[in-house]
Protein backbone atom coordinates (compact mmCIF):
# COMPACT_ATOMS: atom_id res chain seq x y z
CA UNK A 1 0.00 0.00 0.00
CA UNK A 2 2.17 2.84 -1.31
CA UNK A 3 -0.06 5.84 -0.92
CA UNK A 4 -0.36 8.71 1.52
CA UNK A 5 -3.11 7.92 4.03
CA UNK A 6 -2.43 10.83 6.37
CA UNK A 7 -5.57 12.78 7.35
CA UNK A 8 -6.04 16.17 5.71
CA UNK A 9 -8.10 19.28 6.33
CA UNK A 10 -10.31 20.34 3.40
CA UNK A 11 -9.56 23.36 1.24
CA UNK A 12 -11.98 26.25 0.69
CA UNK A 13 -13.93 25.65 -2.52
CA UNK A 14 -16.06 28.77 -2.34
CA UNK A 15 -16.85 31.35 0.34
CA UNK A 16 -19.67 33.89 0.34
CA UNK A 17 -21.68 35.81 2.91
CA UNK A 18 -24.05 32.82 2.93
CA UNK A 19 -21.38 30.43 4.17
CA UNK A 20 -18.38 28.37 3.14
CA UNK A 21 -18.06 25.16 1.12
CA UNK A 22 -14.93 23.10 1.69
CA UNK A 23 -13.80 20.06 -0.27
CA UNK A 24 -11.02 17.52 -0.35
CA UNK A 25 -9.38 17.82 -3.77
CA UNK A 26 -8.38 14.57 -5.46
CA UNK A 27 -5.09 16.19 -6.47
CA UNK A 28 -4.23 16.60 -2.78
CA UNK A 29 -5.43 13.16 -1.71
CA UNK A 30 -4.30 10.17 -3.74
CA UNK A 31 -6.47 7.79 -1.74
CA UNK A 32 -9.68 9.63 -2.75
CA UNK A 33 -8.67 9.48 -6.40
CA UNK A 34 -7.83 5.78 -6.21
CA UNK A 35 -10.98 4.88 -4.25
CA UNK A 36 -13.14 7.22 -6.37
CA UNK A 37 -14.85 8.58 -3.28
CA UNK A 38 -15.57 12.29 -2.88
CA UNK A 39 -16.20 14.43 0.19
CA UNK A 40 -17.07 18.01 1.06
CA UNK A 41 -18.43 20.15 3.89
CA UNK A 42 -21.04 22.88 3.60
CA UNK A 43 -21.23 25.49 6.38
CA UNK A 44 -24.33 27.67 6.01
CA UNK A 45 -25.22 30.73 8.01
CA UNK A 46 -28.84 31.30 8.95
CA UNK A 47 -30.93 32.30 5.92
CA UNK A 48 -28.39 30.55 3.74
CA UNK A 49 -29.99 27.55 1.57
CA UNK A 50 -32.97 23.32 3.10
CA UNK A 51 -32.85 22.75 6.76
CA UNK A 52 -32.22 19.35 8.34
CA UNK A 53 -31.67 18.56 12.01
CA UNK A 54 -28.58 17.17 13.67
CA UNK A 55 -27.96 13.49 12.93
CA UNK A 56 -30.02 13.30 9.72
CA UNK A 57 -28.79 11.19 6.78
CA UNK A 58 -30.15 12.19 3.37
CA UNK A 59 -29.18 10.14 0.28
CA UNK A 60 -29.16 12.05 -3.02
CA UNK A 61 -29.21 9.73 -6.08
CA UNK A 62 -26.85 10.49 -8.96
CA UNK A 63 -28.31 13.04 -11.39
CA UNK A 64 -30.64 14.59 -8.81
CA UNK A 65 -30.92 18.32 -8.21
CA UNK A 66 -30.88 19.54 -4.62
CA UNK A 67 -30.91 22.92 -2.89
CA UNK A 68 -30.34 23.51 0.81
CA UNK A 69 -31.84 26.27 2.91
CA UNK A 70 -30.96 27.11 6.51
CA UNK A 71 -34.15 28.49 8.08
CA UNK A 72 -32.77 28.52 11.64
CA UNK A 73 -30.91 31.19 13.58
CA UNK A 74 -27.56 29.38 13.84
CA UNK A 75 -24.99 28.01 11.41
CA UNK A 76 -25.50 24.54 9.90
CA UNK A 77 -22.64 22.20 8.94
CA UNK A 78 -23.41 19.52 6.33
CA UNK A 79 -20.95 16.78 5.37
CA UNK A 80 -21.21 15.49 1.80
CA UNK A 81 -19.76 12.11 0.80
CA UNK A 82 -20.26 10.55 -2.61
CA UNK A 83 -19.40 7.68 -4.92
CA UNK A 84 -17.21 9.43 -7.48
CA UNK A 85 -16.67 6.41 -9.73
CA UNK A 86 -18.23 8.19 -12.71
CA UNK A 87 -17.26 11.72 -11.73
CA UNK A 88 -15.58 14.03 -14.24
CA UNK A 89 -12.56 14.12 -11.92
CA UNK A 90 -12.04 10.87 -10.00
CA UNK A 91 -12.35 11.49 -6.28
CA UNK A 92 -14.19 14.81 -6.56
CA UNK A 93 -17.86 15.80 -6.69
CA UNK A 94 -18.86 17.16 -10.10
CA UNK A 95 -21.14 20.20 -9.92
CA UNK A 96 -23.53 21.19 -12.69
CA UNK A 97 -24.70 24.76 -12.08
CA UNK A 98 -27.22 26.37 -14.43
CA UNK A 99 -27.20 29.95 -13.16
CA UNK A 100 -24.90 32.17 -11.14
CA UNK A 101 -21.35 33.28 -11.86
CA UNK A 102 -20.28 29.71 -12.72
CA UNK A 103 -23.56 28.70 -14.34
CA UNK A 104 -23.52 27.02 -17.73
CA UNK A 105 -26.34 29.17 -19.10
CA UNK A 106 -24.17 32.28 -18.81
CA UNK A 107 -21.96 31.00 -21.61
CA UNK A 108 -24.83 30.99 -24.12
CA UNK A 109 -25.86 34.16 -25.90
CA UNK A 110 -29.08 35.90 -24.72
CA UNK A 111 -30.51 35.41 -28.21
CA UNK A 112 -29.99 31.66 -28.02
CA UNK A 113 -31.52 31.49 -24.54
CA UNK A 114 -34.51 33.58 -25.67
CA UNK A 115 -35.22 31.29 -28.63
CA UNK A 116 -34.71 28.09 -26.64
CA UNK A 117 -37.01 29.02 -23.75
CA UNK A 118 -39.36 31.14 -25.90
CA UNK A 119 -38.89 34.30 -23.84
CA UNK A 120 -37.95 37.85 -24.80
CA UNK A 121 -34.39 39.18 -24.70
CA UNK A 122 -34.81 41.03 -21.39
CA UNK A 123 -36.09 37.92 -19.62
CA UNK A 124 -33.24 35.92 -21.15
CA UNK A 125 -30.67 38.38 -19.79
CA UNK A 126 -32.35 38.29 -16.39
CA UNK A 127 -32.38 34.48 -16.40
CA UNK A 128 -28.65 34.12 -16.98
CA UNK A 129 -27.36 37.27 -15.32
CA UNK A 130 -29.50 38.18 -12.31
CA UNK A 131 -27.95 35.60 -9.98
CA UNK A 132 -24.61 36.96 -8.80
CA UNK A 133 -23.87 34.26 -6.24
CA UNK A 134 -21.64 31.21 -6.63
CA UNK A 135 -22.88 27.92 -5.12
CA UNK A 136 -23.78 29.55 -1.75
CA UNK A 137 -26.28 32.41 -1.80
CA UNK A 138 -27.34 34.78 0.96
CA UNK A 139 -31.05 35.55 0.80
CA UNK A 140 -32.58 38.84 1.82
CA UNK A 141 -35.24 38.82 4.53
CA UNK A 142 -37.92 39.34 1.87
CA UNK A 143 -36.61 36.43 -0.22
CA UNK A 144 -36.35 34.23 2.86
CA UNK A 145 -40.04 34.75 3.67
CA UNK A 146 -40.94 33.24 0.29
CA UNK A 147 -39.20 29.95 1.06
CA UNK A 148 -41.84 27.30 1.91
CA UNK A 149 -41.66 25.41 5.19
CA UNK A 150 -40.18 21.87 5.08
CA UNK A 151 -42.61 19.12 4.11
CA UNK A 152 -42.51 16.83 7.14
CA UNK A 153 -44.32 14.00 5.33
CA UNK A 154 -41.71 13.89 2.58
CA UNK A 155 -38.88 14.31 5.09
CA UNK A 156 -39.96 11.14 6.90
CA UNK A 157 -39.51 9.21 3.64
CA UNK A 158 -36.25 10.74 2.42
CA UNK A 159 -34.41 11.22 5.72
CA UNK A 160 -33.17 8.79 8.36
CA UNK A 161 -31.89 10.13 11.66
CA UNK A 162 -28.81 8.55 13.20
CA UNK A 163 -29.92 9.43 16.72
CA UNK A 164 -33.13 7.44 16.20
CA UNK A 165 -31.24 4.24 15.27
CA UNK A 166 -30.27 1.62 17.81
CA UNK A 167 -26.48 1.16 18.05
CA UNK A 168 -25.10 -2.06 16.59
CA UNK A 169 -22.50 -2.12 19.37
CA UNK A 170 -22.71 -0.28 22.70
CA UNK A 171 -20.29 -0.63 25.61
CA UNK A 172 -20.74 1.13 28.93
CA UNK A 173 -18.08 3.81 29.36
CA UNK A 174 -16.61 2.69 26.03
CA UNK A 175 -18.75 4.05 23.25
CA UNK A 176 -21.12 2.94 20.52
CA UNK A 177 -21.15 2.14 16.81
CA UNK A 178 -24.26 2.81 14.73
CA UNK A 179 -24.53 1.73 11.08
CA UNK A 180 -27.33 2.48 8.62
CA UNK A 181 -27.55 0.01 5.73
CA UNK A 182 -29.62 -0.14 2.57
CA UNK A 183 -31.78 -2.90 4.05
CA UNK A 184 -32.82 -0.49 6.80
CA UNK A 185 -32.97 2.65 4.67
CA UNK A 186 -33.59 1.62 1.00
CA UNK A 187 -32.64 5.02 -0.44
CA UNK A 188 -29.03 4.33 0.56
CA UNK A 189 -28.92 1.54 -2.02
CA UNK A 190 -29.48 4.13 -4.74
CA UNK A 191 -26.26 5.92 -3.80
CA UNK A 192 -24.36 2.69 -3.13
CA UNK A 193 -23.01 3.46 0.35
CA UNK A 194 -23.51 2.63 4.01
CA UNK A 195 -23.19 5.18 6.81
CA UNK A 196 -21.62 4.54 10.21
CA UNK A 197 -21.09 6.73 13.26
CA UNK A 198 -18.54 5.80 15.90
CA UNK A 199 -18.61 7.48 19.31
CA UNK A 200 -15.67 6.74 21.60
CA UNK A 201 -15.67 7.75 25.24
CA UNK A 202 -12.53 9.17 26.84
CA UNK A 203 -9.64 6.64 26.89
CA UNK A 204 -11.68 4.13 24.83
CA UNK A 205 -10.46 2.37 21.68
CA UNK A 206 -12.07 0.49 18.82
CA UNK A 207 -10.82 -3.01 18.12
CA UNK A 208 -9.04 -3.56 14.76
CA UNK A 209 -11.51 -4.09 11.92
CA UNK A 210 -11.10 -5.18 8.30
CA UNK A 211 -12.43 -2.94 5.52
CA UNK A 212 -13.49 -4.74 2.34
CA UNK A 213 -14.50 -1.50 0.59
CA UNK A 214 -13.02 2.01 0.56
CA UNK A 215 -14.01 4.10 3.56
CA UNK A 216 -14.02 7.84 4.18
CA UNK A 217 -13.82 8.92 7.81
CA UNK A 218 -14.53 12.42 9.12
CA UNK A 219 -13.72 13.53 12.67
CA UNK A 220 -16.83 15.44 13.74
CA UNK A 221 -15.77 16.13 17.31
CA UNK A 222 -12.79 15.70 19.60
CA UNK A 223 -9.35 14.25 18.92
CA UNK A 224 -7.56 10.92 19.13
CA UNK A 225 -5.19 8.55 17.39
CA UNK A 226 -5.65 6.23 14.42
CA UNK A 227 -3.53 3.39 13.07
CA UNK A 228 -3.94 1.61 9.73
CA UNK A 229 -2.22 -1.64 8.74
CA UNK A 230 -1.91 -2.50 5.05
CA UNK A 231 -2.67 -5.78 3.31
CA UNK A 232 0.99 -6.77 3.69
CA UNK A 233 0.76 -6.58 7.48
CA UNK A 234 2.82 -3.40 7.82
CA UNK A 235 1.81 -0.25 9.69
CA UNK A 236 1.09 2.40 7.03
CA UNK A 237 -0.45 5.12 9.19
CA UNK A 238 0.00 6.11 12.82
CA UNK A 239 -1.16 9.64 13.47
CA UNK A 240 -3.26 11.92 15.63
CA UNK A 241 -6.61 13.18 14.35
CA UNK A 242 -8.82 16.09 15.37
CA UNK A 243 -12.09 17.79 14.48
CA UNK A 244 -12.26 18.67 10.79
CA UNK A 245 -9.96 15.95 9.44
Amino acid sequence: MNMDLSPKFPATFTETEAGVYYHWAATDSQVLSEAKVAAGINTEENMGFIGVKKGDVLPIPRGSVSSWYNYGDSDVVIIFMADATKAYVAGEITYFLLTGQQGHLRAFSPEFIAKTYQINANKAKNLVGSQKGVLLIKLSEEEARKIPNPNEEVSNILIHNMDASQPDVEVDNGGKLTTIKGTEFPLLEQVGINVSRLVLESCATRAPSYATEPQVCYIAKGSGEVQIVGINGKLVLNTKVETGL
